[in-house]
This record gives structure tokens, C-alpha cells and sequence, in this order.
């Protein structure tokens, strides 16, 4: 008597819903019946299966049932004409709980008993006019423009200037020639202002500086006037080496003392840096004369261009087989 006391308060929070998806089929359709149980949390909850025939309603078969925790959905179907009473039902807490009644009406198919005997004949033949579907058009659209890109791709391809090409590399000019051809060039600076002695004096001195280093290993750029002869001394290459002191004292003189050199100091230091270059160049034997030779150059520009373009023209082709073949297929399903 207490546990149905305590029971009493629990039922009256729980309700139970149940409704069909139709009211009316007609006979072997199928509907399904929603059963919806709202009880407080903790009761359990069970539906049953209605395996027993009759157990919903007699001449009612449930064919299967998708139930989760608080929910349930019956497919039901009727072989019988008539008016079917449905009395579902829940156990909640091991109790039987029902919920409102439910009416489905199963209707018959009318059939011609009179005539039973008559059939109609087969029709003739339809013709319907071919026609292509827009996805079949849309294709056909698709493959004639990548065979058009494939097509144009491979012109420009074609049309690529060659990714090597032949450069002539002119003959190797020795040291001292090139020191010398310098100096004639020097030979042209005017030397009328004081600023363009001293501009003709630095040029000189670059010129002696560079060939000292290219033609002794020494390291002319970075040494002082002084420290030049020291290390020219100290190797021993010393062939005309007083000129070149003379040289060197005279541009530091105008560039760093102000010296006011006259034109006549001026072509003599030209003369005698001319004479220094002469007496030290490199005696090479005679030998024919230097020809330019030719050298195979890549231009990376036309290689990362033709590189594109042929992953274009790849790319192209590979759709364009794609969508030919699925069209074949398809024109082939529809004519066979």
C-alpha cells in the first residue's frame, strides 16, 4: 500500500502521447504510429514489441519498431477492411500505462467483378523524338572548349623561343693590355683645374692598383702608397719599381697635400705608370690569335614559361578524355 502511494505522484507526472502519421490506407499500406512517453528522470521506460497477434489490435500486424529512450515509432499495416481500434501502451516502472485510443480506418480496392473477363490490348509503340538532355549538351560544350585550350596551349608552346641558345664569349684580354688600354684612357681627361688633376692622379693610381693585384697577388686596394713598395720589395718584384714610387708619391701629393702639379708632372707620371705596366708584363710565348668560343645558355624565364604552359596542355588533355569518355558512355546507353 505505500509503494502505491509512493507510485501515485510519479504517475500523475507521466504522460503519454501516441498519434499516427494517417488515419486512412487502404489495404497492405503501411503507416506508423508515434508513441511519446514524458516521465521524470531516473523511471524507467520500456516499449513493448506487440508480437502477440492482436496484443495492439486484432487484424493489425506491426512490422517493426525504432525506439530509443523516451520514444517510440510503430510501422503497422492491415490485409482486412474495416475500422481498427489501437489501445498503445507503455511500461513505466514495471507498470502498465495506456495511452488514448486510436482509430484507423483500412479501406479496400475497388475491383470490377462484373467484368473480370475483359482486358485491354497492349498499345502500340510510342515514338518519342530523341532529345538531348542540357547535361549531355553542357558536356559536349565542355569537350570542344578543352580541346580548344589544349589546341591553343600547344601553339604557344610551338611558339616559345628556344630555352638554350649559343652565346659567344669574347677571347680572354690578357692583364697588361687591359691596364694599358686604361692608361690611353686616361691619356684623354683634361687636366686644366686643380679638381681634375686630382681626378686624373686617383684614376691613374686605380688603374696601377688593380694590376699590381691581378698581376703580383697583392692586395694593392687596401695597402697605403708605401705599404705597396714594402710588399712589391719584400717579393721581390722590383723591375721598375722606383717609377712607380714616383707615381704613387706624386697622385698622394695632389690628393691628400693640395699639390698644385703642373701638365708636364702630370704626362710624365702617366709615361712612366705606362713604363711600369711594360716592363712587368707576363712574357707569354707567341700564339695565335684569341678566338670568341661558344657557350650553350638556359634563359629560366622561357623554361618556367614552357613549364606552365605544358602543365596547361596536360591538364587539358586529361579533362578533355574524361568528359569524351563519359560522353561516349552515355550516347552508347542511350542508342544501345
Amino acid at each position: 500500500m505505500l509503494s502505491a502511494l509512493a507510485f501515485a505522484p510519479a504517475a500523475a507526472q507521466i504522460r503519454i502521447d501516441a498519434r499516427l502519421d494517417t488515419s486512412a490506407l487502404r489495404i497492405g499500406e503501411q503507416c506508423r504510429m508515434h508513441v511519446e512517453v514524458d516521465a521524470p528522470t531516473g523511471v524507467n521506460v520500456d516499449f513493448p514489441d506487440y508480437a502477440a497477434e492482436g496484443d495492439l489490435a486484432r487484424g493489425v500486424e506491426v512490422l517493426d519498431a525504432e525506439a530509443d529512450s523516451n520514444a517510440c515509432e510503430y510501422n503497422l499495416t492491415c490485409f482486412d477492411e474495416g475500422d481498427y481500434q489501437l489501445n498503445p501502451y507503455v511500461l513505466v516502472g514495471g507498470d502498465t500505462m495506456r495511452a488514448s485510443a486510436l482509430t484507423l480506418r483500412v479501406n479496400t480496392v475497388p475491383v470490377d467483378t462484373l467484368h473480370y473477363e475483359e482486358f485491354n490490348e497492349a498499345g502500340d509503340v510510342v515514338n518519342v523524338p530523341f532529345r538531348l538532355s542540357k547535361w549531355l549538351v553542357g558536356a559536349l560544350i565542355l569537350f570542344v572548349l578543352l580541346l580548344l585550350a589544349a589546341y591553343l596551349l600547344n601553339m604557344k608552346i610551338k611558339k616559345l623561343p628556344p630555352a638554350r641558345k649559343q652565346v659567344e664569349v669574347p677571347p680572354t684580354v690578357p692583364k697588361t693590355s687591359k691596364a694599358m688600354e686604361a692608361m690611353e684612357n686616361i691619356r684623354a681627361i683634361p687636366r686644366d683645374s686643380r679638381e681634375e688633376r686630382k681626378q686624373y692622379y686617383m684614376r691613374l693610381t686605380d688603374v696601377l692598383r688593380d694590376f699590381i693585384s691581378e698581376r703580383f697577388g697583392v692586395n694593392a686596394g687596401e695597402l697605403t702608397s708605401s705599404e705597396i713598395v714594402q710588399r712589391l720589395t719584400q717579393r721581390r718584384h722590383t723591375v721598375a719599381l722606383g717609377e712607380l714610387q714616383e707615381v704613387l708619391q706624386a697622385a698622394d701629393l695632389v690628393k691628400f697635400a693640395k699639390y698644385e702639379s703642373s701638365l708636364t708632372e702630370a704626362d710624365q707620371s702617366l709615361l712612366q705608370a705606362m713604363n711600369y705596366l711594360q716592363s712587368n708584363r707576363v712574357q707569354e710565348a707567341p700564339a695565335a690569335p684569341p678566338v670568341p668560343h661558344v657557350v650553350w645558355v638556359e634563359d629560366k624565364a622561357v623554361v618556367a614559361r614552357r613549364r606552365r604552359l605544358s602543365i596547361g596542355f596536360a591538364a587539358a588533355c586529361i579533362a578533355a578524355a574524361v568528359v569524351g569518355l563519359e560522353l561516349l558512355y552515355e550516347l552508347i546507353t542511350i542508342f544501345i
